[in-house]
């Protein structure tokens, strides 16, 4: 279940911000080490409960998360600010020297910083759901018991409000999304609840999320002054300075390793595999053909639209979809399939893969696999670790992905839209770096408003250059079949 998978989240591979379980050793391979884990979120939470007054701790966990978020905007200037210097040098650029700088690896970290908070939120809220519903044999132990809950819950529900209130609401989107989709899987799991209260709660939450990327904008255009401020701010915070320089240097190391591999040439050579040869980044595509992917989906709120633009426009992507998430939309499913939309898996629950031992795998990986072929209809051919975790090349998360008959999937264009929430910006980002790359897979979220919006501009764009034959938009298993062809990719 998410709520356990994000106290693992700051781990090998967090290369994109998607919002997500036992410790186990780690996959032989870079990593960045976690302080964060099941049992520790365990004693936060029995602290909480034996707590008279939790509000003050719950007060700081949000504080640090907004912190965070708002010391992450300057980092992505800094980062744009490297794209912009190699743009105009594009046609002898790398798209590696963007992978690989330091810019990148600093807003990495911090974001993984920003997991670590949201993981720690988002374990405390699903404990307080199965604490409240939980009544017990009755007793009076049982009730006190309950009693805490809900002293825990009504800390996190009033720290909730207050710093989801002005300017700081932005900068708690991604927490409230992960909420929500807490809420789901939980009603899922009971299905007696699916009509109770949880439903009204669900509601709740969404009434915070914006319902569009303009709706959002003016907000932040509206709370600029002080959101710029609260960015000053969190840009002189020298303890969470000093925590992004410690993380930065695994980061880095883990950059350079995931993005300096060779890519198989030969013809047939995309397949399941442990090897590169079972890895595709878009590095070996023809020059002008490009996969548009979206990870961490469905969105009841999000994903429609985005079908919406893809048809009204004749285009295909992939969607790499969340095991817990796809029983509860049928529909959506069906209607992605009539569209010539590709299906992949990105897990059950946005594990950090190389955290699971056995059992944790067999869930996110094989079972997930199952549950995503049931629900669509086919074989599943593409899967996409969470924050790109695969342990490398080798590894027995890659086997166990090769196991089931997927290749999986990387990319090459980062939209950062887990991060920028102004979609004219995330739309000239991918642009730049398109110019630069001039092939790949380019990697969106169907979560964020921003997401629709920027995709959205991005296809209106294309258009003319795919009329002109300059560009070709293929989804994910149809470019694997013609690399894999004797033709090779048209």
């Amino acid at each position: 279940m998410k709520f356990l998978v994000l106290t693992l989240v700051a781990a090998t591979g967090l290369l994109f911000g998607c919002s997500s379980t036992k410790p186990t050793s780690h996959t032989p391979t870079r990593s960045i080490s976690s302080d964060i884990d099941e049992e520790a979120m365990a004693r936060t939470y029995d602290r909480l409960l034996a707590s008279e007054n939790p509000a003050e701790e719950m007060a700081g966990y949000f504080n640090r998360v907004v912190a965070i978020y708002f010391r992450s905007e300057n980092l992505l200037k800094d980062y744009d600010k490297h794209l912009d210097d190699l743009f105009q040098n594009k046609n002898d650029a790398k798209i590696t020297d963007l992978q690989t700088h330091e810019s990148y690896a600093r807003l990495i970290s911090a974001w993984i910083l920003r997991e670590r908070m949201t993981g720690k939120l988002t374990y405390i809220y699903r404990r307080n759901i199965e604490g409240m519903f939980n009544k017990g044999d009755g007793s009076a132990e049982a009730e006190a018991a309950r009693q805490r809950v809900l002293r825990v819950n009504n800390a996190f529900k009033r720290a909730l409000k207050k710093h989801g209130a002005g300017e700081n609401k932005i900068a708690l989107q991604s927490l409230y999304t992960e909420l929500i989709q807490e809420l789901q899987e939980y009603r899922l799991e009971k299905r007696e609840l699916r009509n109770s209260s949880m439903k009204v709660e669900e509601s709740a939450l969404g009434k915070n999320l914006f319902d569009s990327s303009k709706d959002q904008e003016s907000f932040i255009q509206k709370n600029r002054e002080v959101i710029d401020a609260q960015i000053a701010v969190a840009t002189q915070d020298t303890q969470l300075n000093e925590e992004i320089a410690q993380i930065e240097p695994d980061v880095q190391a883990y950059l350079e390793d995931q993005f300096s591999g060779r890519e198989p040439q030969a013809v047939g050579d995309v397949v399941p595999s442990s090897s590169s040869k079972g890895n595709l980044t878009g590095a070996t595509f023809k020059t002008g053909r490009w996969a548009l992917t979206y990870d961490d989906g469905p969105s009841a709120k999000h994903t429609s639209k985005v079908l919406d633009n893809l048809e009204a426009r004749g285009m295909k992507a992939t969607f790499y979809w969340l095991s817990s998430l796809t029983p509860s939309y049928p529909s959506m499913i069906n209607r992605a399939k009539a569209l010539g939309m590709a299906l992949g898996n990105h897990s059950h629950s946005h594990a950090n893969l190389p955290k699971l031992g056995p059992q944790g795998l067999k869930r996110e990986i094989t079972d997930s696999t199952a549950t995503h072929a049931r629900m669509y209809g086919q074989k599943v051919e593409v899967f996409r670790c969470p924050y790109g975790a695969c342990g490398g090349n080798g590894s027995n998360i890659r086997q166990l992905i090769a196991n089931e008959g997927m290749v999986h999937t990387f990319w090459n264009i980062d939209s950062l839209d887990w991060q920028d929430k102004n979609a004219a910006s995330i739309t000239n980002r991918v642009t730049k770096a398109m110019a630069i790359a001039k092939k790949g897979i380019i990697l969106f979220h169907d979560i964020h408003p921003q997401s629709v919006e920027s995709t959205r501009m991005l296809m209106d764009a294309w258009v003319p250059e795919v009329k002109a034959g300059r560009m070709r938009l293929l989804t994910v298993p149809q470019a694997i079949s013609e690399l894999n062809s004797t033709a090779g990719m048209q």
